[in-house]
């Protein structure tokens, strides 16, 4: 999966690719509101992660009932954190943090390539 975010449109993309399909989701200006509570890019960043990961993620969250907020981050160095933040039914907050690293493969490929060191967050909200 490649996650591509800029500060100008489309700001932010993701596609994936298998063997015989590839789908690429883009989120211009105005569908960022519809879809995120909060989106900050100041520099340009692409990078790619194992599939595998992002869908035990994804799987491991399908059993939480509800959650409040979902913030996804991305450090200079190109790691993806996924942070759920969850309430308690006692009022307590509770956070689950995944952590994924930069396929390795893409990072030789943009070697050749001088970009800005990224910095840019967005969060979603139920």
């Amino acid at each position: 999966v490649e996650v591509v975010m800029t500060p100008s449109e489309p700001f932010l993309s993701m596609r994936a690719d298998g063997d015989s399909i590839a789908v690429k989701i883009e989120f211009p200006n105005d569908e960022l509101s519809e879809v995120f509570d909060h989106f900050q890019c100041e520099q340009y960043s692409s990078n790619r992660y194992n599939a595998g990961l992002i869908q035990m993620c994804a799987k491991s969250l399908a059993r939480i009932p509800k959650m409040d907020t979902t913030m996804i981050q991305v450090n200079a160095e190109g790691m993806l954190k996924l942070q759920h933040i969850i309430s308690g039914k006692d009022g307590s907050t509770n956070f689950i943090s995944y952590l994924i690293v930069p396929d390795e493969s893409l990072e030789e490929e943009k070697e050749h390539e001088e970009l800005p060191e990224p910095s840019y967050g967005f969060q979603l909200t139920d």
